[in-house]
């Protein structure tokens, strides 16, 4: 099974390192419960891991996924590593990670594609692997999420088609069967990695016109051609 996730592993990190834009700023948190999370290529200063798992070691801290001790608008960017695949509550994690990223911040998110061979051979096999994990959420209703809590998904990719395990005399076929799904960019891939990036509502500062002072009188708005226009009726 450590063969099956490391072939997964790989797979998610050259579709991120395709994907993920070039990001700036300081601190980069990585929720998972696996060990040896590999990194993609990124310019922020602090990286460090959250996690559920008392036996991986963690640069952060050792908290629940649904209730981060991070203070929220404080993370450049948050990278989900197959924590919606294995919590309870998804949606309720969801949201704790997406308050923690910064206004124009990016989320990041790696899970498994329900409809695919991949996502229909773990329906099978999580009775017996705890860590393949607990949920299944489709990269659509992940997407409606992120727009319910203001982010926009800017891009989403699909990797690993074939299955990852020995399929004898049928695992030639199924991989070149996969190379012609990852060559028609069909969303059928057994993970799938999704950028997010959070919007803020743009604003634009009026700022009163101030007439000049005259002697002693205050500072007051000057009226608008509208009002003048009014007193003079």
């Amino acid at each position: 099974m450590k063969q099956v996730l490391d072939k997964i592993d790989r797979a998610v990190l050259s579709m991120l390192n395709k994907i993920v834009p070039p990001m700036h700023g300081y601190y980069l948190m990585t929720l998972s419960n696996r060990s040896g999370v590999r990194l993609f290529r990124h310019n922020l200063n602090h990286a460090f891991l959250m996690t559920e798992n008392p036996s991986v070691g963690c640069t952060g801290a050792l908290c629940h996924f649904d209730a981060l001790p991070v203070r929220h608008n404080a993370i450049d960017c948050v990278y989900m590593h197959h924590v919606l695949d294995e919590v309870a509550s998804p949606h309720k994690c969801l949201r704790e990670a997406a308050d923690t990223v910064v206004p124009n911040g990016f989320l990041i998110i790696v899970g498994y594609n329900p409809w695919s061979l991949l996502g229909f051979w773990r329906r099978c096999r999580m009775a017996k692997h705890t860590e393949l994990g607990c949920q299944q959420v489709s990269a659509a209703r992940l997407q409606d999420w992120l727009t319910l809590l203001d982010f926009r998904v800017e891009k989403t990719e699909f990797g690993v088609f074939h299955l990852p395990v020995p399929m004898g005399f049928l695992g030639r076929p199924l991989t070149w069967l996969g190379r012609l799904l990852s060559w028609g960019h069909i969303p059928t891939g057994g993970v799938y990695v999704m950028v997010a990036r959070k919007l803020v509502a743009g604003t634009t500062p009026i700022r009163p016109k101030w007439r000049p002072l005259r002697s002693r009188e205050l500072p007051v708005v000057a009226p608008t051609a509208r009002e003048i226009s009014v007193r003079n009726r």
